[in-house]
């Protein structure tokens, strides 16, 4: 007979599970979920070291809830926001069903477990690393792409910035490098490098409506900018960067301190 609902894998050491929902739960799913952690290419890397960590004959499947089928995600994601609210009891890595996006209760009560939260620099370390490389897909690229774009640094993170750079040394690699990068591009209106840019622009942030009048290159190190998006305001192919926009474009006040 098959059963339709919400279940959970019950490491019955610690009692921490996983929760999922099927429409033949004791049948195919976990059969499936079996062969996929015995040979680790299940989907949830938590739950397979644990798997292998504990024996698999320390983990039981129980049937929480039964529910109809056309009910089966409405119902699972309460219990994935349960989930969220207690993530060191849970394996699951996304309070979604199906591994799409979580509910927005999901999401309050991640953000709620995670302010504050401080991580030590091991663990900042093994982050980054695991970021290394990673591809982004176009989607991605262009929602991180619209997120720094309005972004506004505070002044206290500008100072932040602004002290890491201080006494910063490149190395003669970095530095030889740099100087290939200027060759050729020491006009002053039309060039990629702002450290050769003696042009006097005002900008204006349209948030706060605070003005700065200097060169391209005080401009970025003032507020910490992507010199790349910020070049690419100057050439006319973006119009805000962060915020800020360029109020006197036409206007060139070359050669004043």
């Amino acid at each position: 007979m098959k059963i339709c609902g919400i279940y959970k894998i019950v490491n019955k050491v610690n009692g921490r599970y996983y929760v999922g929902s099927s429409k033949d739960i004791l049948g195919v799913r976990w059969k499936q979920h079996q062969r996929e952690l015995n040979n680790k290419t299940h989907h949830n890397a938590h739950l397979t070291n644990a798997w292998h960590l504990y024996g698999k004959d320390n983990f039981d499947i129980v049937v929480v809830e039964e529910v109809p089928e056309d009910r089966l995600h409405e119902v699972e994601q309460k219990y994935l926001d349960i989930c969220a609210s207690n993530p060191e009891q849970a394996y699951n890595a996304n309070y979604a069903p199906d591994g799409g996006r979580p509910s927005a209760e999901s999401i309050r009560k991640i953000s709620q477990k995670l302010k504050g939260r401080v991580f030590s620099e091991e663990h900042r370390q093994k982050i980054g690393k695991a970021m290394i490389g990673r591809p982004y897909s176009e989607e991605t690229r262009a929602k991180i792409g619209k997120y720094s774009a309005a972004r506004v640094h505070s002044v206290e993170t500008r100072e932040k910035i602004g002290a890491a750079h201080l006494g910063q040394k490149r190395s003669k690699e970095t530095k030889m490098k740099m100087r290939l990068a200027g060759v050729g591009k020491h006009n002053n209106s039309g060039t990629n490098n702002p450290r050769f840019d003696s042009t006097m622009r005002e900008f204006l942030h349209c948030g706060t409506e605070e003005k700065f009048l200097g060169t391209r290159f005080d401009f970025i190190s003032r507020f910490g900018l992507s010199a790349g998006m910020v070049s690419e305001m100057v050439r006319g192919k973006r119009e805000f960067v962060k915020g800020w926009r360029i109020v006197n474009s036409d206007t060139e006040m070359r050669g004043v301190a």
